[in-house]
């Protein structure tokens, strides 16, 4: 989805009107089943991600008064998720409020998490699913964002970067979206790496 998707078009018109609940329902309606395949996908949890998935929910919209227009909110939407995940992997357990006390959040989490199945469906029948499991967090994060979402490498960089800091614009946009291609390159390498040690692919000739 681009940035003058439907529900781009939706999230920004919500907030030109300062209408900040509209403009998260719209976020998470829109957005909401693939951000929670890509929890599950990252956290290789389908409990853990639900958990997540309500954090990242409620954190978007006490949030999305912050959001900057210069970004797409999808590539924001994945960084909230990332950032939330990535809390969950440095406490045993969480700290912040249930997310009971964002009734509203909670509501829209519900219907995004029940309409989820397609995204998770795709992303089993990838062919390096197992080996992909064994890479980091962050790695696997990079992967389902270009591969499984195939967002553009500058709304990848965005996603990978702080949600609370202004995004990288301009040639600063263009080497973080280099870095994170670079990068990309080197995991599908030692994927494929893998595969060759475990039979998956013939060895070069």
């Amino acid at each position: 989805m681009s940035a003058t998707s439907p529900v781009e078009e939706r999230v920004r018109e919500a907030c030109a009107r300062d209408d900040w609940a509209a403009a998260a329902t719209a976020g998470l309606e829109g957005y909401g089943p693939e951000l929670f395949g890509f929890l599950v996908n990252v956290l290789g949890d389908r409990n853990a991600a639900e958990e997540v998935f309500s954090d990242a929910s409620r954190d978007l919209w006490q949030g999305i008064s912050g959001f900057r227009l210069q970004a797409s909110f999808r590539s924001w939407a994945y960084a909230i998720a990332r950032n939330a995940a990535s809390r969950y992997r440095a406490r045993p357990r969480h700290q912040q409020p249930p997310l009971s006390q964002c009734p509203e959040a909670e509501a829209v989490a519900v219907r995004a998490r029940t309409a989820t199945a397609p995204f998770l469906r795709t992303s089993v029948k990838l062919a390096a699913r197992q080996l992909r499991d064994e890479l980091s967090a962050e790695d696997r994060a990079l992967l389902v964002l270009k591969v499984d979402r195939q967002l553009s490498w500058e709304e990848v960089a965005q996603a990978l970067a702080d949600p609370m800091a202004p995004p990288a614009l301009g040639k600063e946009l263009q080497r973080a979206a280099a870095a994170a291609r670079k990068r990309f390159q080197r995991v599908k390498d030692a994927l494929r790496e893998r595969a060759r040690e475990q039979g998956l692919l013939p060895d070069p000739e």
